[in-house]
């Protein structure tokens, strides 16, 4: 009897431990708003405030309250009143909107949702020399990796094009005996590569038009060569002459250089890209 009894009792308390114990519950995946780091500042030339630039991407604003911003060792925690506007962008400083200083020569910015989830973060190097006016930016704006920006545009796209305006030079030129013919060399003098397609390259007659061909890039810091006496519209350079280079409108003249008598060599600027044309030593197309 008393067997039997032990044996009910046993299975009762079986029973009703399995009934005690609760399925765990699967947690909810967490929606991560469409806001990136979009731009960074880390060294203003202006020595304005350090800054990070949000994008959203969505179609609904974001209140960030409550989000945070850390660097690679201090974080700080959005008051309210900041909001990244649908398909716009917002602008925080330091002091307004988190209260550290972003290194020049390096450091990390954090975007964290209350609870600590991850938004989207960076870590950047010291920006290439040349770059005074630059900042860390997505190229293409929003969606690209990121790299030096042309120029910073805080609360606007981002710059990622440089203008050949500002950062061509005619380098050389070989008004005589050129290989394979009369040339003109271009350097650009920006840390971005620089797309020249369209730019149009003359002598000092109007009508003699080289026009430079689709999809050309002069490399950062880079050299590009381009034959005027070969091709449909040749032209030669001659002894007493001149070689101008014109923005794609055929009349915003970029840069221009004049001699009176051909070279032995040729003639070119030194230092390299910056300085006064002169007689080079030798020809270094």
């Amino acid at each position: 009897m008393r067997r039997r009894l032990a044996a009910a009792l046993s299975v009762i308390l079986g029973l009703s431990f399995a009934v005690a114990v609760p399925a765990a519950a699967s947690a909810e995946p967490i929606e991560v708003p469409p806001v990136v780091i979009n731009e960074i500042q880390p060294d203003d030339p202006q020595d304005a405030a350090d800054w990070v630039e949000l994008a959203n991407t969505g179609q609904a604003d974001v209140d960030l309250a409550g989000w945070k911003l850390r660097d690679d060792k201090n974080e700080s925690t959005i008051a309210s009143g900041y909001v990244v506007p649908a398909g716009g962008y917002l602008v925080l400083s330091k002091d307004a909107g988190f209260s550290f200083g972003l290194g020049k020569s390096g450091d990390e910015v954090h975007l964290l949702l209350p609870d600590g989830t991850v938004v989207d973060e960076y870590a950047f190097t010291e920006l290439p020399p040349g770059a005074s006016n630059a900042s860390w930016g997505r190229c293409p704006d929003l969606t690209g990796d990121f790299g030096p920006t042309a120029a910073q545009t805080p609360g606007e796209a981002n710059s990622c094009a440089p203008d050949p305006a500002t950062s061509l030079v005619i380098n050389e030129v070989e008004s005589d005996g050129g290989d394979p013919a009369d040339w003109i060399e271009l350097a650009n003098t920006s840390y971005l590569p620089v797309d020249a397609s369209g730019l149009i390259l003359r002598d000092n007659d109007d009508t003699h038009t080289f026009t430079i061909p689709t999809g050309t890039t002069i490399p950062a810091y880079g050299f590009a060569a381009f034959v005027v006496d070969a091709g449909p519209s040749a032209y030669g350079l001659g002894k007493a002459d001149s070689a101008r280079l014109f923005a794609a409108d055929g009349t915003t003249l970029i840069d221009q250089y004049s001699w009176t008598a051909h070279a032995a060599t040729s003639y070119g600027r030194c230092p390299d890209a910056t300085g006064e044309f002169e007689l080079t030593a030798s020809v270094t197309k």
